[in-house]
């Protein structure tokens, strides 16, 4: 075979493995399967059947739960196809049979679209044996969900959802507050594809030198790798500042003009904004140099630790001189034995009622 022979042999064999679009495996659901099927969960959210779509609606965080189900983990791609009110990031977790859970977060844009989601970088050998998917936006909204499913991709498909990957910002979170997360092109990180596009490059210059018939001296050698590092350098910081860049325009849409409750309230949800807006009245409830704990939830409680660092300066202690409560319709204080009460179980005395703040939620004084 000659040189021409080879190359269209090879040109062919590309074309062909990238025009494929062929599924093997394919498992999905529409609006109408999930709410008929007694399995599949919607919690968070009230909801509707609109045409073929689902309509969750919810002032918290809408999350939909599957029923035991047998995915082969070669179905490593998940489409959701759903039409968001707002910015907001989505969260999915995966069941594994060792009972370990994968975890991938994707960022939530307005309007409809299909979020592909690579998923061979956390699922594990085996199947999948169900999933949670949860959408956070802040304030009460409204999600429109059409189909969710997974399947094995062809190759065009794949390099379609390692690009959308690879384009899309990084998702605000705590991490981000000082630093960004690289982005990945599937199984890659951006650091491995530059590192790869650096030696390509380099061995690419180095070729078009002898290809000329001109010596490969060192000098030309350390040019080539310079250069390479430098288009390199410069692909990173465009690719990074268009991650900042991001964050930026999404901060002046949601958080500009807004006072500082407002803002902690969208960023966290509304949920973990109001209870920080009851620490709020906690923290300015209890007189100075007094000491704080809450009354039923455990050390190192998610709302628990969070209090501990937005009740300062008021400190949160073993022996606290009040105690607070947040939303525990089960807890009451009986007047009787001056105690607080879980189930008609004392867990506080004596204790009296100091500041109330909604029916299910107070501060209360340890009597000394």
């Amino acid at each position: 075979m000659g040189p021409k022979r080879t190359i269209i042999f090879i040109l062919a064999l590309l074309f062909s493995l990238l025009s494929s679009s062929a599924r093997s495996e394919e498992y999905g659901w529409g609006a109408v399967a999930i709410v008929n099927h007694p399995g599949w969960q919607v919690v968070n959210s009230s909801y509707s059947v609109d045409g073929d779509t689902l309509v969750l609606t919810s002032d918290a965080a809408p999350r939909i739960v599957s029923p035991p189900l047998n995915i082969p983990a070669s179905s490593d791609v998940l489409e959701i196809r759903l039409t968001s009110p707002s910015d907001g990031v989505g969260a999915l977790g995966l069941g594994f049979p060792d009972g370990s859970i994968g975890t991938k977060y994707f960022k939530l844009r307005p309007g409809k679209r299909d979020y592909r989601l690579y998923l061979g970088d956390i699922v594990k050998k085996g199947r999948i044996q169900g999933f949670v998917v949860e959408f956070h936006g802040g304030e009460k909204k409204a999600y429109r969900l059409e189909s969710i499913r997974f399947f094995k991709p062809s190759v065009p498909e794949l390099l379609r959802v390692f690009l959308e990957g690879f384009s899309e910002p990084d998702i605000i979170k705590v991490s981000t507050i000082n630093s960004v997360t690289t982005p990945a092109f599937g199984p890659l990180s951006l650091m491995a594809l530059l590192y790869m596009f650096i030696i390509i490059l380099t061995a690419t210059l180095v070729g078009v030198r002898l290809n000329g018939r001109k010596p490969l001296d060192k000098r030309y050698a350390v040019r080539a790798v310079v250069v390479s590092f430098f288009i390199g350098a410069v692909v990173l910081t465009v690719r990074m500042d268009y991650n900042w860049a991001e964050f930026w325009a999404q901060e002046s849409r949601t958080l500009s003009g807004k006072s500082v409750a407002e803002r902690i309230r969208e960023v966290n949800g509304p949920e973990i904004g109001s209870f920080l807006m009851f620490i709020d009245f906690v923290k300015k409830s209890v007189p100075d140099g007094k000491s704080v704990a809450p009354a039923t939830l455990p050390e190192g409680e998610q709302l628990a630790a969070m209090a501990r660092y937005y009740l300062l300066p008021v400190k949160t202690s073993s022996k606290p001189d009040y105690l607070w409560l947040y939303n525990e319709a089960e807890v009451y204080y009986d007047p009787m034995t001056s105690s607080l009460k879980k189930n008609g179980v004392p867990i506080a005395a004596p204790v009296r009622p100091f500041k109330a703040y909604t029916a299910n939620s107070a501060v209360y004084e340890l009597i000394r």
